[in-house]
């Protein structure tokens, strides 16, 4: 991903020169550090937005990890963006799917969340660990029937 951003950059850095006609006309000396200091520009931008999304993947696994709801929300478990479920229904869920081989005690631990990432990778879904609506979409339909 990095360097295919490196390329776009680059590829626009010479594709501006092109157009713009320069490639034609000789560079005098000052031209060409005006130029330079415009590509270093881009380079310095680039290395801020890399930066940044390093934070927000950081900030999108905190919040992630924050889904795992304790024993005193009365087995409820809530997504970061509020989706609310019966923990001990997700649990039943993942048994009857064969995903899960914990006991149904409606606490969404470690065990249940590794449960839950191998259903979301055997089931196309982003394997994040959180049951969003996608995911339970998909998972509820195993609360039915036993396997």
């Amino acid at each position: 991903m990095k360097s295919f951003r490196m390329c776009s950059w680059l590829f626009l850095a010479v594709a501006l020169i092109l157009f713009s006609g320069c490639a034609t006309k000789k560079y005098t000396s000052r031209q060409f550090n005006t130029v330079q200091n415009q590509l270093d520009a881009m380079n310095s931008s680039l290395v801020q937005l890399e930066s940044s999304d390093r934070e927000n993947r950081a900030a999108i696994q905190r919040l992630q990890s924050q889904a795992v709801p304790s024993k005193s929300m009365g087995g409820m478990y809530r997504t970061p963006s509020g989706f609310e479920l019966p923990a001990i229904q997700i649990q039943q869920a993942l048994k009857n799917s064969g995903y899960y081989q914990g006991d149904l005690n409606g606490v969404i631990d470690e065990r249940t969340r590794k449960a839950v990432i191998a259903f979301q990778r055997d089931n196309g879904l982003a394997a994040d660990g959180i049951v969003g609506r996608q995911t339970w979409s998909k998972l509820k339909t195993f609360l039915g029937t036993i396997k």
